[in-house]
Parts: structure tokens; C-alpha cells; sequence
């Protein structure tokens, strides 16, 4: 599934192997559908990761002036977004330094 939807290309096939897990491809999908997009690109480049994330919506406003800011639904669809990011960061351990 994940071959049919996203093209991945490495000029070093194993290190490519070695990033593209099947927890990370789980989790990058969850990225991607936490923040209903319909585009998602994640780029690799010496000690740097990059995601791109495409969406129709502001993602530096947190609510709407006219959904109530207790709304649950908003709530629920924030901490997905929150909750994607922090499973990534968790998986690379990007908040620990690991001398990687």
C-alpha cells in the first residue's frame, strides 16, 4: 500500500531500508491523516528530517471564531495533529541525544 501511494528515493539503498521501517511508514501515515491531507512528503538530508504536510487549513490558528473553543471535536482533531508529531519524535528520539 505504502509503495502505491508515496515514492521513496535514496542514493544509498540499505540506509534507505534502515529509515523506512514498517514503524515509521505506520507512523508517517498517521501524520498524513491526522492532519487530512492529501499530500505528505518527508525528506532526508545528512542529520536533518523535513515533513511537508499540504492542507487547506491555517495551521498557525488553533480554533475558528465561530466554533465554540470547548467544542470537542476541535479538541479531538488538535490533539491528533499533536499526537502524530510527538509519535515522530518519539520514534526518532529527536529529544534525546542518541551520538547517532
Amino acid at each position: 500500500i505504502f509503495n502505491k501511494k508515496y515514492k521513496a528515493y535514496s542514493s544509498d539503498e540499505v540506509e534507505g531500508r534502515y529509515l523506512l521501517t514498517p514503524s515509521f511508514i505506520e507512523r508517517f501515515k498517521n501524520l498524513h491523516t491526522a492532519f487530512g491531507s492529501r499530500k505528505a512528503k518527508c525528506s532526508f538530508y545528512d542529520d536533518k528530517i523535513m515533513f511537508s504536510v499540504s492542507t487547506h487549513k491555517n495551521l498557525f490558528e488553533i480554533g475558528n471564531l465561530f466554533v465554540p473553543v470547548n467544542d470537542s471535536k476541535q479538541i479531538n482533531v488538535f490533539f491528533a495533529e499533536i499526537s502524530a508529531i510527538f509519535d515522530l519524535i518519539d520514534y526518532f528520539k529527536l529529544d534525546e541525544k542518541t551520538g547517532l
